[in-house]
């Protein structure tokens, strides 16, 4: 009871931030009141089924729509928006910033948001990064990354392995690096003189790597990375089986996110205590509403306003001074009545 009795409350409390929520999204979409109230509907029932508030799931549709995708596209996203929030457990604003950076960045389509979850989810399954942080760190190299020529399966393996990562997206592969690795016996140009793409080269690098003393390793790394880098790319290519390794099963990562998800979130308590309150949102928006909500306010603002307006208050406090808190109310009462 104490449970149904809290949930109830939040979900009057939602009723307000629901109506700021379909002004935020009339001015996303420019469409109707009612015609948004009809998708916040949709948006209840997303809510019920994943585990989330109405709002949760709403935030993440006006992150989406904001961005020109279809509500189609957006529906799609939202889901994934909130599975990776889960699994992750980050919150759905942050969780739409990670998908949205990741997607620009790899050129990747509206569709692909859930292999994203899926790559996330099976590195934090397999390494001591976690998703939430990946995540994080991926939205901040993703452009650079795919612009240097890197998938985003050996970008995250990379990311996980070195627990973290440069943020020097300015930087590119130069002659520095070209005369370093060409001592080495690395080439990075093909038969015609192009240049070959970061991942090869690092996968290069990494087959040699074991064979080069301390001082070729230092070299290579800070002709790569920097002079304030170099420690990151030598722990990276010290344990480049494991970048390998971790790459395999970002490869092979399909379905992960989900099944984390089903298995993990849904049947957890937080699950089970937002399907409740937006259940209870449903009932309260549906039974409410904005017209009923205003309404009472508006009331209120007229008590208030008739109280003021007759010095009720200060009545009312000479009340307590002299005869106390009973008599206090009955100033008030019997100004009312008069």
């Amino acid at each position: 009871f104490k449970e149904i009795e809290q949930q109830a409350r939040k979900a009057v409390k939602a009723i307000k931030e629901m109506d700021d929520a379909i002004v935020d999204l009339q001015n996303a979409t420019n469409l109707s009141y009612n015609n948004v109230r009809q998708m916040m509907s949709g948006y209840n029932d997303m809510a019920k089924q994943l585990g989330a508030t109405t709002t949760e799931v709403s935030s993440g549709a006006d992150t989406w729509l904001r961005q020109g995708k279809t509500i189609t596209e957006t529906n799609k996203l939202v889901k994934d928006t909130i599975v990776l929030s889960k699994v992750a457990q980050m919150n759905s604003e942050d969780s739409s910033k990670v998908l949205t950076a990741t997607l620009n960045g790899f050129q990747m389509a509206a569709e692909q948001a859930e292999y994203v979850n899926d790559i996330l989810s099976s590195i934090d399954l397999e390494s001591a990064a976690d998703a939430g942080g990946l995540g994080t760190s991926l939205g901040k190299v993703a452009s650079m990354a795919n612009n240097a020529g890197l998938s985003i399966e050996k970008t995250v393996a990379s990311l996980a392995t070195m627990k973290e990562v440069t943020q020097d997206s300015d930087e590119s592969i130069g002659n520095d690096v070209e005369k370093v690795l060409g001592k080495v016996g690395i080439s990075m140009r093909d038969v015609n003189g192009q240049f070959l793409e970061s991942e090869v080269i690092m996968d290069n690098v990494g087959q040699k790597w074991s064979t080069f003393d301390g001082n070729t390793k230092k070299a290579v790394a800070t002709a790569m990375a920097g002079t304030y880098q170099y420690n990151k790319l030598i722990s990276l290519f010290d344990n480049y089986n494991k970048v390998l390794k971790l790459t395999e099963i970002a490869q092979d990562s399909a379905g992960t996110s989900a099944k984390k998800f089903e298995e993990n979130y849904l049947n957890s308590l937080e699950a089970k205590q937002k399907k409740l309150q937006a259940s209870f949102e449903s009932l309260a928006f549906n039974a409410v509403g904005r017209e009923t909500y205003g309404g009472i306010v508006e009331a209120t603002t007229a008590m208030v306003e008739f109280i003021d307006k007759t010095n009720l208050v200060k009545g009312a406090l000479a009340g307590l001074a002299v005869g106390g808190i009973t008599k206090g109310f009955l100033a008030i009462k019997t100004g009312i009545v008069d």
